[in-house]
């Protein structure tokens, strides 16, 4: 009986093995792949049969059965078949039909019809259950379906294979070929994708044959089918035992490789090191570049990164041919792009594309990545774009996209397209490693472009996947939507107060964590939370280790007592700030905030000291221009114009382009203002309008301008600065200011109506403008300029009674009284005048509230409250411009009363004082004085006083009754010839006046007293005849009858008393005169 020879296919069983690819290597593709093995029988008879059979008496038979062994000996194996199934069909009784059952099938199996020589061993094994060598045609049988099953590759069918070499093992245990069956069936079992299963078969060939020929290949392949079950320790045990037993086996360089792989994958790098070095070393070894180069893994794995590049390197030089070049070329230059060395690197990138073989789409991206580090975007792209267009199937075309990507966000230009591809890469490869980086990097450049919303969205992407914020670069994508919720045009520090604090509690030990403990404050500070600010970062004071972030912790710390109006803390805390890094980057920003800190503490000086400092060390400071303006300021304050016109137009000369530019324009034309330049500062302004239309402080710039214009009495130009300053919608402060300059313009242009209409809006707007007492004013006086007296004492009485302590009380009050009494609303007027002595005003107010009030008082006979109005009048302001008319109403008002001393004692007040204001009431004080002194009958004084008004005053309205009072007094002094003069000279002068009539009445007395009767009958008759007066004309008919009484004229005398009693009946002398008559008769 013929058996299969199997002990030749040693090299077929080695070779289905699947060898481990390591994930950063490219390597040989290896796997269980086994050849037809094709069996071959003994071709002698007595082998065959087992047996000596009797000669066959059919010796037909016997000569057909010579011929089939024949052809199979020459090992024409399809005609030796036909010849066996010919014999089969010929001569079934034929004892040699199961003999030639056997042949056939092994025939079958040579010429590779697998399918029908199983069927002829089945067909052997059923039909003669006697046959001798059924354990060799069970393993025949075994055989043509394992090889029958290597053709079609199904599981199905290796299952029955390996069921079929299981069955020799089971019936035929004292079989020869149980080790063999033991080892086909575990290759069945493999080949199957029962790996688990082909373990203990193999394990049991090893334990039950220890001498068996197929013992070294069993521990190979019971090793290689542990690695396959990714059973490293024990595969590496089995390969171990393998190199004690079979030192010599020419397997050793394949078994120290595959125990390298082993200990590598196990982590035993340094274990496995040598054993590559070995497997390598070994001649003629056809993996020893595969060797070698996980020589270099293990190197590289071990941190030893130059020795392992030396090794990859060393494959290319040794093995020129070798198909792992460009997985060496790919492994060198991942080992050169370590070590920083980028020519190296690109030089083994470069090949490694060229090569154009699996390993180039990786080559691609990482030559597109050195190409980036050596500062060639632009080369990274062309060969980044090549790889993605050649291998656009390829598992590396992502990260190719991705360093692509890195690329064009290197070239400035290209930022904002980079930007838009980050965002697109993770949409289009979410479960890529580098999807959550895309993000990151999205957000990030989208932030330094300044895109906020774009960087706030990229994060809010990120964040929305849960998974993400285990990823390493979560704590930096946290901090980028910290900074980006912190900018843009609508902060939300709340929002990015929780990113930082997210970062804290979530990766605790990362090192982005005390710039999110700063952050958090930043965000206090943001919220307004000042002291909630300074406690969060005082307490993480100690987790700022750096002195940059120290200095600007403490710098925040100053700012937030600042902004909670502690500026002393705030200065304790700058100057530790400054201490803390007197080099840090931004001193310049802790002294800016220091200077500004000192101002708000009132240190004037030593604000000043700081920013001048400040402007001599840091000249290239970003805040100069701020601290120019502080400066500036402080020294506005200070009222020292001149040296902040000099700081504006520092900073205006130096730092042109400044955006503070528009603001030191501003500060200059100010102080030119308030030094009352105000051609420069209207210079000044109009550079600032016309020089920077859009700048914010463009309404300030025309409220001044207008300010200007309105002092310079441009009222029309003027107005429409105030205008356009007031369509800015100011704040109410300085919005009630330019109404009220707009006013003023309105007033100075004539439009006295919108003026009105304007300051109503103002006072309706805003009532308690601080202003508003002068709003009142003006506009009392632009109603009186409207004639709308009514609206005029409104005004002047809502000033005087709402705002009683301006200094415009008193006059309005007295505007107010001064229209009431020329509407004769006399009350009101009097109360109006009270009013405005109840407030406080200037002295001149004063002495005319007092006057008007006194005066109203006389001329309303008040003439007590009169006198004691002008007496507080004299007794507060004695030498003011209306005392002297104070004094004479005074004298007026005793007059009045017949307090003829009181008031003669007052008249003389004027009379006697040498004042120059006095002059003006002197020649009525005289007067007035002269006839309370005859009423007193003191009549040298009322000479006096008469005589010095006639002399002093020739002038003066009633002179005529000066001399007629001065000659009365002479007369009552018997001075009868200088009073009859005195008089005489009235009757020229003033001959047709009354004065005159008493004038002749008065001389006609004197001639009487000196019994000049006939010169008295002349003057009585000048006034009797000449002059229809009703006191003295009957007074003259009564005097002259008397002298012609004297002269015995009784018939004169008759007529004229009898002229009395006739023609003035009821005059007080008409009794007299009766009484005389009856005399007569």
């Amino acid at each position: 009986m013929s058996t299969v020879k199997h002990g030749n296919h040693i090299s077929t069983a080695r070779t289905h093995r699947l060898w481990h690819v390591l994930a950063e290597l490219s390597t040989p593709k290896w796997q269980r792949t086994p050849g037809r093995i094709l069996v071959a029988l003994l071709l002698s008879l007595a082998a065959s049969t087992g047996h000596t059979q009797a000669p066959q008496k059919d010796t037909v038979a016997t000569r057909k059965y010579s011929v089939a062994l024949g052809f199979q000996k020459k090992k024409l194996f399809d005609q030796a078949a036909q010849r066996w199934q010919q014999f089969i069909k010929d001569y079934p009784q034929n004892k040699r039909v199961p003999t030639a059952y056997h042949h056939l099938g092994v025939c079958q199996i040579q010429s590779q019809k697998f399918v029908e020589a199983a069927g002829a061993f089945r067909t052997l094994l059923s039909t003669f259950p006697q046959f001798p060598a059924r354990d060799s045609a069970q393993f025949n049988l075994a055989m043509a379906l394992y090889n029958a099953a290597l053709a079609s590759t199904k599981p199905a069918d290796f299952n029955a294979a390996a069921a079929g070499f299981a069955t020799v093992t089971a019936q035929y245990g004292k079989s020869p070929l149980v080790d063999q069956s033991l080892y086909y069936q575990a290759e069945c079992l493999c080949l199957a994708k029962k790996q688990s299963e082909a373990v203990p078969v193999y394990e049991q060939l090893i334990a039950q044959f220890p001498k068996s020929s197929l013992l070294n290949q069993a521990h190979y392949s019971l090793a290689a089918t542990l690695q396959e079950l990714k059973k490293e320790e024990p595969a590496a045990t089995v390969l171990a035992t393998f190199l004690t037993r079979f030192p010599k086996d020419p397997l050793i360089p394949d078994v120290q490789l595959r125990l390298g792989l082993s200990l590598f994958n196990q982590g035993k790098f340094a274990e496995s090191e040598p054993l590559f070095v070995q497997a390598a070393s070994s001649k003629e070894y056809p993996h020893a570049d595969y060797a070698l180069m996980h020589q270099g893994q293990a190197l590289f794995e071990q941190d030893k990164v130059s020795e392992a590049a030396t090794a990859y390197e060393s494959v290319q030089q040794r093995f020129p041919k070798s198909s792992l070049l460009p997985a060496t070329q790919l492994a060198a230059g991942k080992c050169r792009y370590r070590l920083e060395q980028f020519p190296q690197a690109q030089q083994q990138f470069g090949a490694a594309v060229a090569a154009k073989g699996e390993d180039a789409p990786e080559a691609a991206h990482w030559l597109g990545r050195t190409l980036l580090r050596l500062k060639k975007p632009a080369e990274a792209i062309t060969v980044l774009d090549q790889a993605i267009a050649d291998y656009p199937k390829s598992a590396s075309i992502p990260n190719c996209k991705y360093a692509r990507i890195d690329a064009i966000a290197m070239i400035p230009d290209r930022q904002p397209e980079a930007v838009k591809l980050y965002a697109q890469f993770s949409e289009q490869h979410p479960a890529h490693p580098k999807a959550p980086d895309s993000l990151y990097q999205a957000a990030f450049i989208a932030l330094q472009l300044t895109d906020v919303a774009a960087a706030q969205k990229h994060c809010e992407t990120f964040l929305a996947n849960p998974t993400n914020l285990k990823h390493a670069i979560a704590p930096h994508l946290l901090l980028t939507a910290a900074d980006a919720y912190l900018q843009g045009k609508t902060p939300d520090p709340q929002k990015s107060e929780g990113f930082y604090r997210q970062i804290v509690s979530g990766f605790p030990n990362h090192e982005r964590v005390p710039r999110a403990q700063l952050g958090i404050g930043i965000c206090l500070r943001a919220q307004q939370q000042w002291d909630a600010a300074i406690k969060q970062l005082t307490t993480s004071e100690a987790a700022f280790q750096q002195p940059a972030l120290l200095a600007e912790s403490r710098l925040l710390i100053g700012q937030s007592h600042l902004a909670a109006k502690r500026p002393p803390d705030a200065v304790a805390a700058l100057r530790s700030a400054i201490a803390a890094k007197p080099d840090w980057e931004h001193v310049d920003e802790i002294r800016f905030v220091l200077g500004v800190s000192l101002r708000a503490a009132q240190e004037m000086d030593a604000a000043i000291a700081e920013l001048e400092q400040f402007n001599a060390i840091h000249l290239k400071s970003t805040y100069r221009d701020q601290a120019l303006i502080q400066l500036a300021e402080i020294q506005s304050l200070q009222n020292k114009y001149d040296l902040a016109i000099a700081t504006y137009g520092k900073l205006i000369a130096e730092l042109p382009t400044s955006t503070r530019l528009p603001a030191a324009l501003y500060g200059l034309g100010s102080g030119q203002f308030e030094l009352g330049q105000v051609p420069a500062a209207l210079k000044t302004l109009d550079q600032l309008v016309a020089n920077h239309p859009q700048s914010d402080v463009i309404p300030r710039g025309r409220y001044l301008r207008g300010l200007c214009r309105l002092n310079a009495q441009q009222y029309a130009p003027a107005s429409e600065d105030l205008q356009a300053f007031l369509n800015s919608k100011p704040d109410p402060e300085p919005l009630a200011d330019a109404q009220f300059a707009l006013a003023r313009c309105q007033l100075g242009l004539k439009q006295v109506q919108p003026a009105t209409q304007t300051m109503n809006a103002l006072l309706k707007q805003n009532p308690n403008y601080p202003r508003a007492d002068d709003v009142y004013y003006e506009l009392g006086f632009a109603y009186l300029e409207l004639e709308d007296n009514k609206q005029a004492i409104a005004a002047f009485t809502t000033l005087a009674n709402k705002l009683p302590d301006s200094p415009r009380a008193a006059e309005s009050a007295y505007r107010v009284g001064e229209l009431e009494e020329q509407a004769n609303h006399f009350p009101e007027a009097a109360a109006a005048f009270q009013l405005g002595l109840q407030r406080p005003g200037e002295v001149v107010v004063r002495e005319k509230l007092f006057y008007r009030l006194g005066n109203l008082q006389y001329q309303q006979k008040q003439y007590d409250e009169a006198v004691a109005t002008f007496e507080k009048q004299l007794a507060e302001i004695p030498t003011g411009e209306l005392s002297f008319a104070a004094i004479y109403l005074s004298g007026e008002s005793r007059f009045a009363q017949k307090q003829f001393r009181q008031a003669l004692d007052t008249y003389s007040r004027i009379v006697e004082s040498k004042a120059e204001t006095a002059r003006e009431f002197q020649a009525r004080a005289l007067y007035r004085g002269g006839i309370c002194a005859s009423q007193l009958s003191d009549w040298p004084l009322s000479e006096q006083r008469f005589a010095a008004l006639v002399q002093q005053f020739p002038k003066f309205q009633q002179l005529g009754e000066a001399r007629y009072g001065l000659g009365v007094a002479m007369q009552n002094q018997k001075k009868l010839d200088e009073a009859k003069s005195v008089f005489g000279k009235i009757t020229v002068d003033l001959p047709d006046t009354e004065t005159a009539a008493k004038s002749w009445f008065m001389m006609g007395q004197c001639c009487f007293a000196q019994k000049q009767f006939a010169e008295a009958i002349d003057c009585f008759s000048e006034v009797a005849f000449g002059f229809k007066h009703p006191e003295w004309q009957p007074l003259s008919y009564f005097e002259a009858g008397r002298c012609y009484v004297q002269l015995k004229n009784v018939k004169a005398a008759r007529k004229m008393l009898t002229a009395v009693v006739k023609e003035f009946p009821k005059h007080a002398r008409v009794k007299d005169a009766q009484t005389i008559l009856k005399q007569l008769k």
